[in-house]
């Protein structure tokens, strides 16, 4: 896929994101025939500090047992390149509690009725969100033949992290053209 490509999925992702928890896209080249690939290699590219390092050895974990599922094992002379990438950024939401009650004069207006439009409450919320980019590329052609791109929020409770990851990267590979064992 061209750089060009990457770019619309990932701002494509972004959009998306606003809707839900998170959305998953994955694409592959369907002229290629992936029973003949037997041995993968994960690389890590993390462009995040915001990521701590359990977390990281999860996710790859967690690509690890997908590809295993798969007949395909780690091996240093690999058929293909697993390059993952993971993009985090922490964010804030700003919510506007507003009051919105009829009244009849005020302290500056005395005559008249209107609505009362005054701020009661101003929340501030932190988050992360984070993008997880997989490659995987054919290493005797140098060609990317798979790629699943996943796009979420994460809360600060890990357990409910572990098991959302575990569900997205699910998802990510479900488009895998070698279907599990």
């Amino acid at each position: 896929m061209k750089q060009k490509n990457l770019i619309f999925f990932c701002l494509l992702l972004s959009i998306l994101s606003s809707c839900s928890n998170y959305k998953v896209i994955s694409n592959y080249d369907e002229s290629i025939d992936f029973s003949k690939y037997k041995h993968y290699l994960i690389m890590e590219r993390l462009e995040s500090e915001n990521i701590n390092n359990d977390a990281k050895k999860y996710i790859g974990k967690l690509i690890k047992d997908e590809l295993t599922s798969r007949n395909l094992s780690e091996n240093l002379s690999p058929d293909l390149i697993v390059k993952l990438m993971i993009i985090s950024q922490e964010k804030e939401a700003t919510a506007i509690t507003r009051t919105n009650n009829f009244y009849w004069g005020s302290d500056q207006y005395q005559y008249g009725w209107g609505i009362g439009t005054g701020v009661n409450n101003i929340s501030y919320n932190n988050y992360l969100e984070g993008t997880l980019i997989i490659d995987i590329i054919d290493k005797e052609k140098k060609l990317l033949v798979w790629e699943g791109i996943a796009n979420g929020v994460f809360k600060d409770d890990p357990q409910k992290n572990e098991a959302k990851i575990r569900k997205v990267i699910a998802e990510v590979f479900s488009a895998y053209p070698v279907k599990k064992q």
